[in-house]
């Protein structure tokens, strides 16, 4: 006897519009950059022509990313501070909603993206890899008829397997980036003078995750990630090469989640959470302390971001959920509210805190 079965080609059920990319994807299908958020695209609804950290939006307001139901997104500043990277070989799978998501999803007026981190099994397994991009590779630009400069490097591995068989897993990721670039600037007011100046922006990526069945209807998973952003030397379109500021972001993500079968057709799950965002914004040490002059078309003297310019949000959440599944539709009962309650506001500039220096010419 041969029973065979696939996905219906209506889906009756929901009118979500989304779709899903499964693990064989995640591991098969390359990826120049190693952006896993790229494969979104293969997704119906995302009409975007590239992808960086937001599936077919421009705007964070309109995405947000959830990674084993927690909430990785950061709402600080919207899209100014940047979002929280993983590497590609800590998830395993993931889910897109475009429109009409569930009532279980929230906070966000566009895309739901919903992520699982891989977990460890019993067979112990590993890698180790290496991506190297250069510019020594690339062909000329059709226009400039010259090589543009490039370069771009990731290292990283991961480790899984058993501590007690059939029991407790053990998985861990971790992945560096270094990207160092060239700045090319003409500020207004110099007689088209121009300045090219180095950057690097280095990105380092951790993911630990513990998983055990405690019973034949109860499992415990407890995951915890950091990622840093650095790059020491930033500076805006045209700016004046005193103005350039060094940047430094992270964001640590912790998870507790109990899972619990109450029979066949009814579960039960509680969450306990807690995320961190910071984002800080200093001078470069050379200028620190000096004034901003500013003229006519022209700024020069230190980062008006001031010396040091930072914000920081934390937030614990707390959440419980029934869901029972029927025949034809599931029906899930928020036993608490999502989130509890939030820890840390905005550490705005001003003040004692951060005293800014700046003069200004009547135009």
């Amino acid at each position: 006897m041969t029973v065979t079965g696939g996905a219906p080609l209506i889906d009756l059920t929901t009118s979500v519009v989304g779709g899903n990319v499964d693990r064989q994807q995640m591991d098969q299908l390359p990826i120049q950059g190693r952006n896993w958020m790229e494969l979104s695209m293969m997704v119906k609804g995302i009409t975007a022509n590239s992808v960086t950290v937001q599936p077919g939006v421009s705007n964070d307001d309109f995405f947000q990313l959830n990674l084993d139901g927690q909430q990785i997104s950061q709402k600080l500043a919207s899209s100014s501070f940047g979002q929280p990277a993983f590497s590609r070989d800590s998830i395993a799978e993931f889910q897109i909603a475009r429109i009409r998501s569930t009532s279980t999803q929230g906070r966000s007026a566009g895309i739901q993206v919903q992520a699982i981190s891989k977990s460890g099994t019993n067979t112990p397994a590993g890698s180790l890899y290496g991506f190297f991009r250069s510019d020594a590779f690339n062909a000329a630009d059709p226009v400039s008829h010259t090589v543009l400069p490039f370069s771009d490097q990731q290292v990283g591995g991961t480790l899984g397997g058993p501590i007690v068989l059939n029991k407790i897993h053990y998985f861990g990721s971790y992945e560096y980036e270094r990207n160092p670039s060239t700045i090319f600037s003409t500020p207004v007011g110099f007689g088209g003078q121009a300045f090219t100046l180095p950057t690097n922006t280095t990105q380092r990526s951790i993911l630990a995750k513990l998983d055990d069945v405690l019973s034949p209807k109860d499992q415990l998973s407890l995951r915890g990630s950091r990622w840093d952003s650095n790059n020491p030397f930033s500076l805006g379109g045209n700016g004046y090469p005193s103005t350039a500021s060094a940047l430094y972001r992270y964001a640590t993500n912790v998870l507790g989640t109990w899972s619990r079968v109450i029979n066949k057709n009814l579960v039960q799950q509680l969450r306990v959470g807690y995320d961190d965002f910071y984002f800080g914004q200093t001078a470069q040490a050379s200028v620190a302390g000096a004034a901003e002059f500013d003229f006519p078309g022209l700024t020069i003297g230190a980062a008006t971001t001031c010396r040091a310019s930072s914000a920081a949000r934390g937030r614990g959440a707390l959440r419980a959920e029934l869901a029972q599944r029927q025949a034809r539709h599931e029906d899930r009962r928020r036993v608490h509210a999502r989130r509890a309650h939030r820890l840390l506001g905005i550490l705005e500039t001003g003040g004692s805190r951060c005293r800014r220096s700046r003069r200004t010419w009547p135009r």
